[in-house]
């Protein structure tokens, strides 16, 4: 009798150890990321193709909107300037910054705007796991012929982060960097 009531305890327990294993995972699931972040482009097509210059200066961007970080305004130029730098584009000099050994005729200028944020705190079910809604970062961006200011090449990034309940620094981080890698590729594109 003895026997087959500790068989039946280690019988429960089990039962026990397996919902708390299922509970957990559910749980757990409702708080790990479950989206991903993403990027949509467009841009007009160059004026003139970008392999005519020697050079890319790249500015701080700009925004007017008081809900973008100031941070991001230096922040993402350098991780464009960084991305640009390891693509091997025919480019003499890629820098943030001013160019003044390049003639201005021979150099372009990146001039960007960040115009809209979103930063959405309302939850909501999707897909199985609980999430914050989508939140999303928009640039516009220029390249001018430094000398005369003429545009070369213009198109706008947005990007998209829908990870989740913990969307914190790092995929901040991680929606800057896929932007700047699609600034990368719209310049590539037209070189």
């Amino acid at each position: 009798m003895t026997h087959d009531i500790i068989n039946f305890n280690k019988y429960l327990l089990k039962i026990i150890d397996t919902k708390l294993l299922i509970f957990l995972f559910i749980l757990s699931s409702l708080f790990i990321s479950c989206g991903k972040i993403d990027t949509s482009s467009y841009y007009d097509q160059p004026s003139k193709t970008l392999r005519n210059y020697s050079a890319l200066e790249i500015t701080d961007f700009i925004s007017y909107n008081p809900e973008i970080p100031e941070d991001i305004k230096t922040v993402l130029p350098r991780i464009i300037e960084d991305r640009l730098l390891s693509s091997n584009l025919g480019f003499q000099t890629i820098k943030y910054g001013s160019i003044n050994d390049i003639s201005s005729n021979d150099t372009l200028v990146m001039l960007a705007e960040l115009k809209d944020i979103t930063s959405s705190k309302d939850f909501k079910f999707e897909k199985g796991s609980l999430q914050f809604g989508e939140s999303s970062l928009s640039l516009q961006m220029a390249l001018v012929q430094k000398d005369t200011g003429e545009e070369v090449l213009s198109g706008e990034i947005v990007g998209f982060d829908s990870t989740g309940m913990f969307g914190g620094k790092s995929d901040s981080e991680k929606m800057l960097e896929h932007i700047a890698n699609e600034v990368v590729n719209m310049i590539a594109a037209n070189y």
